[in-house]
């Protein structure tokens, strides 16, 4: 009896083992990595400030796209929101007012545009497309980071996150193919062709990440 006993013991824990090496080799393997990465203290945090004019819906969504960035990263991607600051006006961009010297880098601006406005009316130019999202991680603005949506453009509260998701990848320096390395094939948030089918980052996402940081 003891050792029919001892032996489901055994096979249960191998279960176990095999579960995260043999079923989910790669998830195994990037949360060992992130965690290392945090070991030696790599990791992006942002300060974000999300524009006022989205709703409390929107701006809620936001904040659970972001959160399963975090999630997703083991907290190598984290981030904590400040107050919108309201030397800001409502031009092209949300033009600068005498901006307050903290919002620099690592600070993450999210703006709130119509189809109407004339910044995304160029950038659909720019693109050669329309667009419902647009994300730059540099600009004039002391190094701030800004991703802006189209909300107007944008037909369910699925699709919103997925886009604010998608945006962020960029914020993260993902690019749309990640220089290429993306098949037709591949499931990527940052993948237009898969973007609509996921829920937040996958393990290719995550394992690129990684592999641009150096990691």
């Amino acid at each position: 009896m003891d050792k029919i006993k001892n032996w489901l013991i055994k096979f249960i824990t191998f279960l176990g083992i095999c579960h995260l090496t043999c079923i989910h080799p790669i998830d195994y393997q990037l949360e060992a990595r992130f965690e290392q990465a945090k070991q030696y203290q790599y990791h992006q945090h942002k300060y974000v400030h999300i524009d006022p004019n989205f709703s409390q819906d929107q701006q809620q969504l936001i904040i659970e796209a972001l959160n399963v960035w975090q999630k997703k990263t083991y907290n190598y991607v984290s981030w904590t929101q400040e107050p919108w600051p309201e030397n800001f006006w409502n031009g092209d961009l949300r033009s600068p007012k005498e901006i307050e010297t903290k919002i620099c880098s690592n600070h993450l601006m999210i703006f709130y545009h119509t189809s109407e406005d004339s910044i995304v009316a160029g950038i659909d130019i720019q693109a050669g497309s329309t667009i419902t999202g647009w994300a730059q991680t540099t600009n004039r603005i002391c190094g701030t980071e800004y991703f802006l949506l189209v909300p107007d453009r944008i037909f369910s509260d699925r699709e919103f996150k997925q886009i604010a998701m998608h945006e962020f990848g960029h914020i993260l320096r993902l690019t749309h193919d990640n220089k290429g390395m993306i098949s037709s094939e591949e499931k990527s948030i940052m993948s237009y062709r898969w973007m609509r089918a996921l829920d937040g980052p996958t393990d290719y996402d995550l394992s690129w990440l990684l592999t641009i940081n150096g990691l």
